[in-house]
């Protein structure tokens, strides 16, 4: 799997413990609701050690990208903190220059909408960028999470499906292509 904007690494550390049914929790323990009145501690242990004794220890290879030397120095902390940096490479590099260890099936990614740009009207650029880079990995299945219709409208053939949701009080769309 391959994320060529990854950012902190989330969508890639998220899929790493789905797919390995690693707990997103599991080195936390500062939670609230242990607080409450009927907080079960015998409960919440016989649960949290099921979950341990459910993890799995699946190979899979996840690439990220990001033009950020700061949002990548985080992707590899982040991914050492939830304990799956073994199934994880990220490097530095613009998104049209992105050159994966090996060929991905599968891409997924959520680009900057332009709230986060300083030039908003660099998402026409990034998106192009995005595209041609993307299509000359051909064959592969491609999903994007998307709050600017300016980067689906580059896109080189229309989306397989999508649907709407809502991130931050944004409408945003997730989308899935086959290129």
């Amino acid at each position: 799997m391959l994320d060529p904007m990854c950012g902190t690494g989330t969508i890639l550390i998220e899929a790493a413990l789905l797919h390995n049914n690693i707990s997103p929790a599991k080195h936390r323990d500062d939670f609230a609701f242990k607080n409450l009145s009927f907080f079960n501690r015998h409960e919440y242990l016989s649960v949290k050690n099921e979950c341990l004794e459910n993890e799995q220890n699946k190979s899979l290879m996840l690439m990220g990208f990001d033009n950020s030397p700061n949002s990548i120095a985080e992707a590899k902390q982040n991914s050492r903190k939830a304990g799956i940096s073994h199934l994880t490479t990220f490097g530095l590099s613009d998104v049209g220059d992105i050159e994966p260890e090996e060929k991905p099936e599968f891409i997924i990614s959520n680009p900057p909408f332009g709230l986060r740009l300083k030039d908003p009207d660099s998402v026409s650029n990034i998106a192009v960028k995005f595209w041609n880079r993307i299509s000359e990995l051909g064959n592969v299945s491609v999903i994007i999470i998307s709050g600017n219709k300016e980067f689906e409208n580059k896109a080189p053939c229309s989306p397989l499906w999508y649907r709407e949701v809502y991130i931050g009080g944004l409408v945003c769309r997730v989308l899935k292509y086959r290129l």
